[in-house]
């Protein structure tokens, strides 16, 4: 553990002279002194304070200069920068921390303009921006800007790129990687390009490689971005999981351990990675672990250059380096925040039909919605379809083609055997049945998938029919291979994982029950009586009615009263609370009570109960102040002494 200030050895009371004996030592210990040591980091904290490197660069005489230094912040103190922390280990050892030098590239490097070019993509000092709404719409608009991606993928990546500036201060677990599929020619490398220029400490590599990328990980702490990751071994298996899980640690034996040093290095690997490929991974734990980004479309935007160079490189690096600056400022805003965020728990109603690595992997935006509450209405779509996306990518990899193929053949009762083992009866089908489906390739590989998916195969002895000497039926046993049927748990765990079919529906029971829950509330709304927002809407509603006194007996009146009925003002606010009907501006699409209100329209709805929906932002009224809808004309009616006018709304 590193210290920034050590005190003097306590020897006893200080007469103010040098004995001999100590002169002696002080002489000796001045001898043994050692060199402080150099460490370099990018990003630390120490003794309550963040530090984080950045690079400025300063022009002069047409040529540029840059520095690299620490900006520091922490406590609510304002922000300072510094070349260098002077910290002491536990032994007393003097430790000079300094900013990392950008990779491949020494100081003389850089006297070369050709040889300025920023491989590691540092942040310049902190830039203050307007909203964290606003920053995300910046990033996600210099994407859109450079790259074609869906719309629901732009709307996830800028999220995923603020949250990795957080990744090394978050109290979390794992932290989900980004795979991008799509065959040659689609965008991949332009898309990671892209996000590389806009992160603070973003790094573009091709492929994964153990033994640059720990080092380059253990100084830099990286976010990766690694274009055609190429196909996995156990040692990029190793490295991925290493990236995901925050435990993690990638172990190498020391090769020394004969001379007695240390036997293990150990290197921590954690932190975020995106990368793209042309097909999933053969291991469908890993693509579990990912949101899937799919760039296998045609690419028909024509405003996006097809190259980035000259003046348009110039205004690419130029907006990179702005976002990076605010999102350092982003850093610097939540670092202390982040981990208190107290989560509305909106996506609990997702956990009991998804399976559970699903359900961790989008629940890792949660916090930064709460930072951000402008999204919570389209994450949903965010969400389902990055739900669905996964279950579909899970689905093409080997264990997925087994699965998806038993749960085919599980859905045609024809192809289920009964068989009987110890005494005991159980249902199954024949192995021969998968291989048929998915070909000989997959047939050596089967045995070991179904048992990594957790389902039992056996060669029970079989009773089978069969034609005798005399023509007649006989039966005999003979030993076949079976997958025994799985249970209802087990099943829903398959369809979760591999059929999105399955999924798709639960998302559409997910939505029904948030309806329902919707009605229930109105209905328990209507019980306990007229809420602050229900209150407000008839205040509305009756001041309406009184300033369109003078022209209450038009037919175009939505709120005109019956005139053959004496209505006091009693009377008249007990029938509005309980039996009038107002015209509304639909907001946002929703079904109540059988019927199906479109965005965009102006309808009639009950005022009693538009109160729940105005406050989730369903609802709003059609007309300003002093004016009502006409349903007629399709205009607002303006209200005027002696008569009416009218303006379009």
């Amino acid at each position: 553990m590193l210290t920034q200030k050590r005190g003097p050895s306590d020897k006893g009371p200080d007469t103010g002279l040098d004995s001999e004996d100590d002169i002696e030592d002080d002489v000796k210990n001045i001898s043994k002194q050692k060199k402080p040591s150099i460490v370099f980091k990018t990003r630390f904290t120490l003794n309550g304070k963040h530090y984080a490197e950045i690079h400025e660069i300063f022009q002069m005489s047409e040529k540029s200069f840059g520095t690299y230094q620490f900006v520091v912040y922490g406590n609510g103190d304002r922000i300072t920068y510094t070349k260098e922390v002077e910290a002491y280990d536990d032994d007393g050892n003097q430790v000079i921390i300094k900013p990392a030098p950008q990779i491949a590239q020494q100081k003389l490097d850089r006297i070369f303009e050709n040889d300025s070019f920023e491989f590691l993509k540092f942040p310049p000092g902190p830039i203050n921006y307007t909203s964290e709404y606003e920053l995300y719409l910046q990033i996600r608009n210099f994407i859109h800007k450079y790259a074609q991606v869906r719309e629901e993928d732009e709307a996830l990546l800028p999220l995923w790129t603020m949250k990795a500036t957080l990744f090394d201060i978050l109290r979390e677990t794992s932290f989900p990687l980004i795979h991008i599929i799509a065959p040659y020619g689609k965008g991949k490398s332009r898309l990671l390009q892209t996000m590389t220029e806009i992160t603070p400490y973003g790094f573009y590599l091709i492929n994964l490689s153990a033994a640059p990328l720990k080092r380059v990980s253990q100084l830099y702490s990286p976010i990766l971005y690694v274009d055609e990751k190429g196909q996995m071994d156990n040692e990029t298996t190793a490295l991925i999981n290493s990236k995901f899980n925050r435990n993690s640690v990638y172990l190498n034996a020391d090769k020394e351990i004969q001379r007695g040093f240390s036997a293990l290095i150990g290197y921590k690997l954690y932190g975020p990675m995106a990368m793209a490929g042309r097909t999933p991974f053969r291991d469908d734990a890993i693509e579990s672990k990912s949101f899937q980004i799919d760039q296998n479309f045609e690419l028909t935007r024509e405003d996006i250059p097809r190259k980035i160079k000259g003046e348009i490189l110039e205004e690419f690096e130029r907006e990179g380096l702005e976002i990076r600056g605010k999102l350092l400022q982003f850093r610097i805003n939540w670092c202390e925040k982040i981990n208190s965020i107290q989560s509305s728990k909106f996506l609990q109603k997702y956990e009991s039909h998804l399976e559970p690595r699903l359900f961790e992997i989008i629940s890792f935006f949660e916090d930064i919605i709460e930072i951000i509450p402008e999204l919570k209405k389209d994450f949903t779509k965010m969400l389902e379809y990055q739900i669905i996306r996964n279950v579909e990518v899970a689905k093409d990899t080997a264990n997925g083609l087994i699965a998806s193929t038993l749960l085919s053949i599980i859905g045609n009762a024809e192809n289920t055997i009964q068989y009987e083992i110890g005494g005991r009866e159980f249902a199954g089908i024949y192995l021969s049945s998968v291989y048929e489906e998915v070909g000989q390739n997959y047939a050596k590989q089967t045995g070991k998938i179904l048992s990594a998916l957790g389902l039992k195969t056996e060669r029970p002895r079989i009773k089978l029919t069969r034609k005798g000497k005399n023509e007649e039926e006989e039966e005999y046993f003979k030993r076949l291979s079976v997958v025994r049927l799985p249970d209802e748990v087990k099943l829903k765990e398959l369809k979760q994982r591999y059929d999105p079919e399955f999924v798709k529906e639960e998302l559409a029971r997910i939505s029904q029950d948030d309806q329902t829950s919707l009605d229930d509330e109105d209905d328990e709304d209507n019980e306990k009586g007229d809420s602050v927002n229900k209150e407000e809407v008839n205040r509305k509603t009756l001041q309406q009615k009184e300033e369109s006194s003078t022209i209450s007996h038009s037919p175009h009146s939505p709120l005109s009263p019956n005139t053959n009925s004496n209505v006091t003002q009693e009377s008249e606010k007990s029938y509005a609370q309980n039996n009038d009907w107002q015209y509304f501006k639909v907001k946002e699409s929703f079904s109540f009570r059988k019927y199906t209100y479109q965005k965009g329209n102006i309808s009639k709805f009950p005022v009693v109960e538009a109160g729940k929906f105005i406050e989730k932002g369903f609802l709003e009224l059609p007309c300003p102040h002093g004016q009502i809808w006409d349903p007629t004309s399709k205009e607002c009616i303006v209200i005027a002494k002696g008569g009416i006018e009218s303006e379009s709304h």
